[in-house]
């Protein structure tokens, strides 16, 4: 569950760091058009939307790990560069941070990781609970905890820090995890190819 959780909340709060929080901060304090703030943050999300079934289908096939540790890697070394690209508000460089940060949320395999993490007896509640906190505690208050982080120092790049430690604990949590892609879910339980055959 603190594996999964790590993972959540790293993407939680990054997504809604930069996808919720930063193009209303480029507009209201830094002037920048909003057509270009929330066109790039849009891009970014077709970049996702567009990227996320091949990463998944990528997954079934190299297994869950590689995608969820490119992820966090990813996030680990873009985080802090990407939002200072993005805080330019440059027409060529905000789009392509978004771009560059579509694309390393796109890894993020965590529905079919989460829910091959859990015996099918707990399955259910457990997914809901890790993705839930991870999703409300660090997600949904990311927003303000980046406008609280900024407001009491005065530093703007706080809330790229913020994101970036919570990527670095979510890719320490993926380096001791097994590989859940190519297990039957449960001892005993059909796997996944012997149900498609039926």
């Amino acid at each position: 569950m603190l594996v999964g959780l790590a993972l959540v909340a790293a993407a939680s709060l990054t997504f809604n760091t930069f996808f919720i929080y930063l193009p209303n901060e480029l507009v209201a304090e830094r002037g920048v058009p909003p057509v270009r703030a929330f066109g790039g943050a849009v891009l970014g999300l077709v970049v996702m939307a567009a990227a996320s079934p091949a990463l998944g289908r990528l997954s079934d096939q190299v297994g869950r790990k590689p995608l969820l540790a490119a992820a966090t890697i990813g996030l680990l070394g873009l985080t802090l560069p990407v939002y200072l690209l993005i805080r330019r508000g440059g027409p060529v460089g905000l789009p392509l941070g978004y771009l560059a940060l579509g694309l390393a949320l796109s890894c993020f395999v965590l529905p079919s990781f989460l829910s091959e993490l859990f015996p099918t007896r707990v399955r259910s509640s457990g997914l809901a609970i890790t993705y839930g906190l991870g999703s409300a505690l660090f997600g949904g208050t990311a927003p303000l905890a980046a406008a609280l982080l900024t407001q009491a120092t005065g530093n703007p790049l706080l809330p790229a820090w913020y994101a970036t430690t919570m990527a670095l604990v979510a890719a320490i949590a993926v380096l001791p995890m097994r590989e859940t892609a190519f297990q039957p879910l449960d001892a005993g339980s059909p796997r996944a190819d012997e149900v498609a055959r039926r």
